[in-house]
């Protein structure tokens, strides 16, 4: 039985509350290289901007190394009018280094519009 055979076995207000939760973890020498995670399906207001979050990813790489961890963080967020959402909303860092932000417009199912900024950090010497 697939995901869709066993979704027309469940009540439809059932299946809208159904969420979908990951976690993935990665070993180098056995050492802890990577873990990340999302969640999907979840509806988390954002205070009262009429905003809401619908999918959270999440992911630290470079565990082991210590000096170039990356971090990524991007969401998916409704806007409240059903045409229009934000998509891969988020940013990624490698602290002291570098940071990117991003993120997309779509509009009746049509990404219009996709961006991108990307910086480098530096560190601030002592004199």
């Amino acid at each position: 039985m697939n995901l869709n055979e066993a979704r027309n076995l469940l009540p439809q207000d059932l299946i809208d509350k159904i969420f979908s939760i990951g976690l993935s973890f990665e070993l180098k020498d056995l050492k802890l290289q990577e873990i990340g995670g999302f969640i999907d399906g979840v509806r988390l207001p954002i205070g009262s901007t009429g905003l809401v979050i619908t999918k959270i990813d999440a992911n630290i790489s470079n565990i082991t190394e210590g000096y170039d961890i990356k971090i990524i963080v991007t969401c998916d967020i409704e806007t409240g009018v059903p045409a229009i959402k934000l998509d891969g909303m988020g940013g990624e860092l490698v602290p002291s280094t570098y940071i990117a932000l991003r993120g997309g417009v779509t509009i009746f199912d049509k990404k219009i519009l996709n961006a991108e900024v990307k910086g480098k950090l530096c560190r601030k010497k002592n004199i």
